[in-house]
Order: C-alpha cells, then structure tokens, then sequence
C-alpha cells in the first residue's frame, strides 16, 4: 500500500469548544489521535493489530505549533502521516487546515513500540521504519522554534498532562492560556 497523507474532513461541533467557542485543546489532541488511528487501521499498524503480537504504541511527546484554533460549526480538514524514525521513536505529523487550505494547527508526535509483557520499549517494527521512511513527504517544521529560549511574538510552554509532554507553542497572541492559581495544566480546558 502506498503511503501518503491521510485527510479526514471534521465538523467542529458545540461540545468540542469552550465558552469563547474556541476547540478546546484536549480534543484538539483527541481530534489528532483519531484522524491517525484512522491510518494506522489501514496500514495494519493499529493498537488492536499490535496487541495481537503483544505490543502497543505509547506517545512519549507531542508538539503543537498553533496559529489559530477553530471556532465552533467550523468545518475542517485534519492530516496526517508518519514522517520518519527517531531512534526508538516513530514520528507522526499533523495539520489542522480550513477546507479553504489555511493552516491553524501543525504538530508532530513521537511514539514508541512497547512490549506488553515486558512493559519496555522495543524498536519500532520493520513495516513501520518502511512507511515511515520511504514516502517521500516532507517532515513538518518545528523543531526550530522548540530550540528557541524566546521567539517575538511566540508564546511557549511545555505542559505535563497524563505523564506526555505536550509542547503547546501559540502564534496567535489572543488565544493566550489563561493564568488560573498559577497551575497551567489546570487551565487546559479552558482553551
């Protein structure tokens, strides 16, 4: 099977943002990992699949670079693809577009294969270095701005939620995550 881009087109419906009708972070991430198990069912590479031989995918880091959040009842195109191998890490990119082809969202994630029994990271399986590796689509640049201490106009923070490190890194002044008693991750669903 030929490896490319997977697209589904998603409506941003009233529960899936917050007061400001802004997408709520969480089902940004949720958005994200369903549109991606969409592909990975078809590449044969999705958790069921592995946990027939004993594995499971575990995301170790996520990374998202946000120009603007949908509002609600708009419609939208969510992609995404595995876009390479990182030592014991596979690597998948994400975007978020308007059906008109602006970018709001871009991410990428890293996950490793994880044996069940052992409860240890094993390597990533030969067919998933092969469609990792061999389509050809261009990774996502991100890691620029990750390496930078500060970036006018950029706003940053690394967050801890559920033991994944999510790197949220806002464009869009105005989507600011609110201050709430200092706690951060507290604050992610008021996003």
């Amino acid at each position: 099977m030929e490896i490319g881009k997977y697209r589904e087109e998603l409506k941003i419906h009233n529960h899936y943002t917050n007061y400001k009708g802004r997408l709520f972070i969480k089902t940004l991430c949720d958005l994200f990992n369903d549109v991606a198990e969409g592909q990975t069912e078809l590449l044969g590479v999705d958790v069921d699949t592995l946990n027939k031989s004993g594995l499971t995918w575990m995301l170790h880091r996520l990374h998202i670079l946000i120009h603007k959040m949908p509002q609600k009842e708009e419609n939208v195109v969510v992609e995404t693809w595995p876009s390479g191998i990182d030592r014991l890490f596979a690597l998948r990119d994400y975007r978020l577009l308007r059906n008109d082809g602006e970018e709001l969202v871009r991410a990428t994630s890293e996950w490793m294969t994880v044996d069940l029994n052992r409860r240890r990271p094993v390597r990533p399986l030969a067919r998933v270095v092969e469609m990792s590796t061999s389509h050809g689509i261009e990774k996502l640049p991100i890691e620029h701005i990750l390496r930078k201490k500060r970036c006018p106009g950029i706003w940053k923070t690394v967050v801890i939620l559920r033991r994944h490190l999510i790197t949220l890194i806002l464009t869009d002044m105005s989507h600011r995550l609110p201050i709430c008693g200092g706690s951060l991750i507290h604050c992610l669903s008021f996003f």
